[in-house]
């Protein structure tokens, strides 16, 4: 069995670190064109190191907390784009609309449902019962009647 040449692993050791690092640039700069929150975790998870990779690098990790620090500020929207006054107006009063219609529904079917369960219990102590030991029982049939 060869022993593994110090070099080679030299050289692998820096690759790979070269490597994570690219990713993890790459991974900051995608966070903050998306405008997603830009935190430790969630540049590891991105690019698929572990934390503890960003926070023994210095400079990756003053990068994170300076950029987490400055708020982001969303673009204007076009004019055209942008709400108006009165469109905002005649939003909410469909709301208001939309809401009474939904109101008065909710009372009809509540008014039918007590109805109906009025009607089932009312049936409920009209008809007998029948146990099949012992047969109709003529407390609930006389009641009624």
């Amino acid at each position: 069995m060869s022993r593994p040449q110090p070099e080679a692993l030299a050289a692998f050791q820096r690759k790979r670190s070269a490597e994570r690092r690219t990713a993890v640039i790459a991974a900051i700069r995608k966070l903050d064109r998306a405008g997603e929150s830009i935190t430790v975790a969630a540049v590891a998870s991105l690019a698929g190191v572990d934390r503890s990779y960003i926070y023994d690098q210095v400079d990756l990790l003053e990068d994170i907390r300076q950029r987490r620090s400055t708020p982001v500020k969303p673009a204007p929207r076009p004019a055209a784009e942008r709400a108006t006054t009165e469109s905002l107006q005649a939003r909410l009063t469909s709301a208001h609309a939309e809401i009474a219609r939904l109101k008065a529904e909710n009372r009809t079917i509540r008014d039918r449902l007590a109805i109906a369960l009025g009607d089932a219990w009312d049936a409920d102590l009209t008809h007998s019962t029948v146990d099949a030991t012992e047969g109709p029982r003529p407390e609930h049939t006389q009641a009624r009647r």
